[in-house]
């Protein structure tokens, strides 16, 4: 309230409401950025704000990271982050191992004076270098998730969440990969399953399919994203999926949602062509918690086609052969359990072979055999391989 005393002009400005207590010296890390959940790169440089809660401005403060039990320190000096302001920092963390990591970042010291607010004074940062190769296409169920050190899992700002559990489709014990939001009462959390780095140079087509299984809640959207990394996981900007809420669902259920059989589960299908110039890609799938429902992922396979419809469509068998009676071209889908190095003949009934091909690392390819010249008749197609002996007779009408 002003009161005029016949003096002159007051002025007021930069007007502030807050429920805090303004302390002298209250220096936080408010966010840190730039660290990949899962990378190739051993060398990190992280960007780590710090902003001043305090009512002084800051001149110097000492940041202290401990990456895996080593502690390291930098003094910062000659600044002027003024009260409420914030200020990046890009320290430089080099030479990291193989496998999981930690990074606990602190500040210390504003102006030399004791913090005196020291509960947000850190940040902790959990992500996996993992340098892992396969060769695409590939093909994931969590039958033996546990020997699969290729794949990661990781939540960036905790331990992950992620279980495997029995999650029945056609088979009443088929196991998937759970993330239990239900559960989960923490907002806004992720949790990262990541491929290995898969090379996509060698097709003109590639293409993801996976199954999901997810019954939304009313004001509760989780969300799955498909992310991908065309550097190694350095950086994943590229989405190619994300779904939320009843966007996401196969149906709509207020209580824990346990799928029960096939119609509970629904496939997903991502065409990649448009990454077959990259060598070094990885995918993850996050999933963002709003303490909705339970999300499960089951049956992730790369494939060498745009279009996999067909291939995921097998009835259950190992090989399908079409067309039956064929012309001059014969297709082979193959939906095998692992990689395997196939020999491919067709044989008369006399036993002469009238066609041979190998096919190295076929899982759920389908390959075509082109100008077919032979006389009209029934030929019999065999597929061998470790572990494979597969039959189908086949009617060649001209």
């Amino acid at each position: 309230i002003g009161h005029n005393g016949g003096g002159n002009n007051l002025y007021l400005d930069d007007f502030s409401i807050t429920s805090e207590n303004k302390l002298d010296y209250d220096l936080a890390i408010r966010n840190v950025d730039q660290i990949s959940p899962v990378s190739c790169d051993v060398d990190v440089f992280p960007s780590v704000e710090i902003k001043n809660h305090g009512i002084n401005s800051v001149n110097s403060f000492e940041l202290k990271y401990v990456i895996d039990g080593s502690t390291n320190s930098i003094s910062f000096n000659d600044l002027n982050i003024l009260p409420g302001k914030s200020y990046l920092v890009r320290p430089s963390i080099n030479n990291i191992s193989s496998g999981s990591h930690q990074i606990q970042f602190s500040t210390e010291f504003p102006n030399g004076q004791t913090d005196e607010n020291q509960e947000n004074d850190s940040k902790t940062v959990f992500f996996q270098i993992n340098k892992s190769e396969v060769e695409s296409p590939l093909k994931l169920d969590f039958e033996n998730f546990d020997t699969e050190q290729d794949w990661t899992l990781v939540n960036p700002n905790n331990e992950h969440n992620w279980q495997l559990t029995q999650a029945p489709m056609a088979d009443e014990e088929n196991q998937a990969l759970l993330f239990d939001g239900f559960n989960i009462p923490d907002l806004g959390i992720e949790n990262w399953l990541v491929s290995p780095v898969l090379d996509l140079t060698e097709s003109n087509e590639a293409s993801l399919a996976f199954k999901v299984s997810y019954a939304s809640i009313s004001g509760r959207n989780d969300r799955l994203k498909v992310l991908v990394s065309l550097n190694c996981g350095r950086t994943f900007n590229e989405v190619v999926f994300n779904k939320a809420g009843e966007d996401l669902a196969v149906t709509q259920q207020n209580t824990e949602w346990i799928p029960s059989g096939t119609d509970h589960w629904k496939t997903e299908i991502i065409d990649l062509s448009e990454y077959t110039i990259w060598s070094e890609v990885r995918v993850a799938f996050v999933v963002t918690n709003q303490n909705g429902n339970n999300i499960y992922l089951d049956d992730i396979e790369f494939f060498n086609a745009n279009n996999p419809n067909n291939t995921l469509d097998i009835n259950d068998e190992n090989l399908r052969v079409y067309p039956n009676p064929l012309e001059s071209i014969l297709n082979l889908k193959f939906d095998l359990e692992e990689k395997t190095d196939l020999e491919i003949q067709i044989l008369d009934m006399m036993g002469k072979v009238v066609h041979q091909s190998s096919h190295p690392n076929t899982l759920n390819q389908t390959f075509i055999i082109e100008n077919i010249s032979i006389p009209n008749g029934i030929y019999m197609v065999h597929v061998n391989g470790e572990n494979i002996n597969l039959s189908r007779r086949v009617l060649v009408w001209n």
